[in-house]
């Protein structure tokens, strides 16, 4: 099990990573024009860069307490705040917007941020 947990933090912590460098370094402008990212138009740059920082912070938590043996409980915090983070960006941003493919994927990372989190409580990283 404890395989299976490790590849799953590092799948999630490189898609968070990927998410959080797009919202944080990318301008606003650009995420705007790109028919993926057409919900930022209806929130504010503030809440997107917010997300953007919220996801960079849970995808290390994710890895590196394991990694370097050093608060090892922030890896179960990190994945059931990753997971919130993807049911609000599901319920509040894109089920408005009838975004099914992007609901989708919010489901899909919060299924898989519930399974690490669940998991390093039953099977704790030290």
């Amino acid at each position: 099990m404890n395989t299976l947990l490790w590849v799953l933090q590092w799948l999630l912590a490189a898609v968070f990573m990927m998410a959080a460098a797009m919202k944080l370094f990318q301008p606003y402008q650009k995420m705007a024009a790109d028919p993926r990212m057409g919900w930022v138009k209806d929130v504010n740059p503030g809440l997107v860069r917010t997300a953007g920082a919220t996801e960079l912070m849970g995808a290390m938590a994710l890895v590196i307490p394991g990694l370097i043996g050093v608060a090892e409980v922030l890896t179960p915090l990190a994945a059931f705040g990753l997971a919130a983070q993807m049911l609000i960006a599901a319920a509040w941003i894109h089920r408005p917007r009838k975004e099914t493919v992007m609901i989708g994927m919010n489901a899909m990372l919060m299924l898989l941020a519930l399974v690490v989190g669940i998991g390093r409580i039953i099977e704790p990283l030290a």
